[in-house]
């Protein structure tokens, strides 16, 4: 979570038209919804809203912010790839689907996932399927 507060907080405070987050290669889960932003603050990267919960938990929306507005996704490719698990694509997949943020993945990298285990095929064979669909969603700006 520190590094996803790190990277994608200077990002959305940036002064620019559109906003886009390149995961790949995706290593691990990332929660986009739910970034500590200051101790008892938090902000939802995926709709720009920042809140902060008191000492009862109660959440106060307190500021709104630039949002991300596209999110691509891939794995690692090359010698030293490491394996990109499908549960934490499928979750980036989600956030940006409840938030209507345009989600573009790539590819699998060098692995496919047989049961629970994954196994080095190469990138030519990995594909772009999450649940036997590609998902290739652009912003509306970009497309044609």
């Amino acid at each position: 979570m520190d590094r996803t507060k790190r990277r994608v907080l200077p990002l959305l405070e940036t002064k620019a038209s559109g906003h886009f987050l390149c995961a790949e290669p995706l290593l691990d889960s990332i929660d986009l919804e739910n970034i500590q932003y200051e101790p008892g603050q938090f902000l939802n990267a995926m709709t720009g809203i920042k809140w902060e919960v008191d000492q009862d938990q109660t959440a106060a929306r307190i500021k709104e912010m630039n949002a991300l507005d596209w999110v691509i996704c891939s794995g690692e490719i090359g010698p030293g790839a490491r394996p990109l698990h499908p549960d934490d694509v499928k979750m980036l997949k989600d956030q940006c689907s409840r938030s209507f943020v345009p989600f573009y993945f790539l590819s699998w990298g060098e692995f496919e996932w047989l049961k629970s285990s994954p196994k080095r095929v190469g990138r030519n064979r990995t594909g772009q399927e999450i649940e036997g669909s590609a998902v290739l969603e652009y912003p509306a700006v970009l497309k044609r």
